[in-house]
């Protein structure tokens, strides 16, 4: 049910992996150049993926072909933007997203408000205060974290500009858990 193959070298997933009929959990974390990703394709049982730390340089299409995906994280890649096909994962409660997304995040809350089933989202971010007017959108989100993509070695956040943060996403948010870290 459960494999993990994080930190190796694998570079290509063997076709025989779809014989697994009741592998639910893989760790794949920490595969640089990882592909053959289309191996997962008709799997019925799977129900995560990590693909952290893989340097993806785009969105794996075949992932958006696994309906019975429900976690999926992605932390730790190269790619920008998330393909409007990411809407067929009509399972998905929890996504991990990488950090070049925060760069691109306005674009990408569209597609991430199209996930009705997303009850869980990790959102990378670089300003906090500079988050897109759009990511009102995901108010369906009953937890959402935001982490920062670098931390400022030997700077802390300041109280009083945190607690501004802290009230203007709870005021966005009512009804969903707003975690930041910082």
């Amino acid at each position: 049910e459960y494999i993990n193959v994080s930190n190796n070298r694998i570079r290509e997933i063997h076709p025989g992996i779809s014989k697994l009929k009741k592998l639910k959990e893989i760790d794949l974390s920490s595969n640089k150049g990882l592909f053959g990703l289309n191996s997962f394709i008709g799997n019925k049982s799977l129900e995560s993926i990590d693909l952290s730390n893989c340097s993806l340089l785009v969105f794996p299409y075949y992932i958006t072909m696994i309906s019975s995906l429900r976690k999926l994280a992605l932390i730790g890649n190269e790619f920008e933007r998330l393909p409007k096909e990411i809407k067929d994962l009509k399972k998905l409660e929890i996504l991990y997203l990488n950090e070049p997304l925060a760069h691109h995040l306005e674009e990408n809350i569209d597609v991430l408000a199209e996930l009705e089933s997303l009850k869980e989202c990790f959102i990378p971010v670089i300003d906090v205060m500079k988050l897109p007017q759009n990511i009102l959108k995901l108010k369906h989100l009953k937890k959402i974290t935001f982490y920062p993509v670098y931390f400022h070695k030997g700077k802390f956040l300041d109280q009083e500009f945190a607690e501004n943060v802290w009230e203007n996403l709870k005021k966005h948010f009512p009804n969903t858990a707003i975690e930041l870290i910082y």
